[in-house]
């Protein structure tokens, strides 16, 4: 009896809309349109209307929230602005720093470092090997291990990224260097925003210690814009 009186008490408003507002509105509105059948005709195909419509529109929503997963064409699509993860090899010849900024052209670079990376003037020397003018760089860094801080700085350089006029389908985030609790942390704040992430894959000369040359791979880990809204879509 408890629980009966309990279901009454949550449900008294929504019982009381629709078992007896809603019906009585519908009993009017069909003795109304009883005597009117070119108004019923029309009130149905535009409630037909409605349905397709919203039903497109969550089919598309649905679609934007999923990116496409994996892919081979992540230095085909043009980016205004590309993020990456430093490790202390990145600014060396051969880096696939240098292979993505060569291929994709990027306007705005931004830099994920560490304590151990500034401390090897890493970024110092990729801005200096790239020729990057000033004002179209930024960096941040953080202990590895200190995700929860990884994942706020990247959004820092995000948000710097967006303040240049560079639109997040114009962004790619590039996990290749790094630490692999560096590379959680900033997909974690690419994945809030939507932003695309890619990794290169190469084959190591462990007698050369040193990259493969040729054997790099583009994966393009998430994708959420289509690559023909990519390039110039500020």
């Amino acid at each position: 009896m408890n629980n009966l009186r309990q279901f009454f008490a949550d449900k008294a408003l929504e019982l009381l809309v629709a078992g007896v507002c809603l019906q009585l509105a519908l009993a009017a509105v069909a003795v109304w349109l009883a005597n009117s059948p070119a108004i019923m005709l029309l009130l149905a195909l535009s409630v037909l209307l409605l349905l397709f419509v919203f039903t497109g529109v969550k089919e598309l929503r649905a679609r934007r929230k999923r990116p496409q997963i994996g892919g081979e064409e992540a230095l085909q699509v043009p980016r205004k602005g590309v993020i990456f993860t430093l490790g202390l090899h990145s600014a060396k010849p051969g880096s696939v720093v240098y292979l993505v900024v060569d291929k994709l052209k990027p306007e705005f670079i931004g830099f994920l470092g560490t304590p151990e990376t500034e401390k090897a003037e890493v970024v110092k020397t990729l801005c200096r090997a790239l020729e990057l003018p000033e004002g179209k760089c930024k960096s941040e860094s953080w202990k590895p291990t200190a995700i929860r801080e990884g994942k706020i700085k990247t959004g820092l350089v995000l948000d710097w990224m967006l303040e240049q006029y560079v639109s997040e389908s114009n962004v790619v985030l590039d996990l290749t260097g790094g630490t692999a609790t560096m590379s959680v942390a900033a997909f974690m704040a690419a994945e809030e925003r939507r932003i695309d992430c890619q990794y290169i894959y190469s084959k190591f000369d462990v007698s050369k210690n040193q990259i493969v040359p040729g054997s790099q791979e583009a994966i393009l880990i998430t994708h959420y814009a289509r690559p023909e809204d990519s390039p110039g879509s500020d």
